[in-house]
């Protein structure tokens, strides 16, 4: 009776070990027992014009059997308001054996947010500096033009990061076109 148990015991735990319990692999660690704990994945902390706010979009799994919520970047700043980016981070809560388990993406910015001001263009004789790595361009639908901004596209958004480090999130029913820069 005593070796069967230990056999089921050893068995069911080789059996789970081969499932990861936790958050996504190559997220973070996931704790045996109890796992929850946040780590920063982008962005510049600088002080700003505006009030810090803070947004959060998660998504959950209750017993390996039901999964739900958003977890998005653009579902994060749309709840609380933000417009131009400072982090975004993430922060993972794992209860082991299927019971219960969280990933979140947590992005604190500021409300508002006035688009990039026009930039002066170079008069005779002045040659316009070229910042690498600036020089695509969003067309956005209600017809204002980013320039000289890099962007990422995710599957749900466009995020334009401005020459000052600020960084907007657009969804990509807002955004007309991008154009890459050479």
């Amino acid at each position: 009776m005593r070796t069967s148990i230990c056999f089921f015991l050893t068995a069911g735990t080789l059996l789970l070990s081969c499932f990861n319990l936790g958050p996504p692999m190559g997220s973070g660690p996931s704790g045996a027992l109890f796992s929850y704990y946040h780590y920063g994945l982008s962005g510049s902390p600088e002080a700003s014009q505006g009030t810090l706010k803070k947004g959060t979009s998660c998504v959950h799994n209750i017993f390996g059997l039901y999964a739900f919520g958003k977890g998005s970047i653009e579902d994060a700043t749309r709840a609380s308001g933000i417009n131009t980016i400072h982090t975004v981070n993430r922060r993972n809560l794992s209860i082991p054996f299927f019971i219960y388990s969280q990933s979140c993406v947590v992005v604190t910015g500021v409300e508002g947010g006035a688009p990039e001001p026009p930039r002066p263009t170079p008069g005779p004789g002045q040659q316009q500096q070229q910042i690498t790595g600036f020089n695509d361009t969003v067309v956005l639908r209600n017809g204002q033009v980013l320039n000289n901004v890099k962007v990422a596209v995710t599957p749900d958004s466009v995020i334009v990061t401005t020459r000052d480090g600020r960084t907007l999130v657009y969804p990509k029913s807002d955004v007309r076109s991008v154009r890459r820069g050479q």
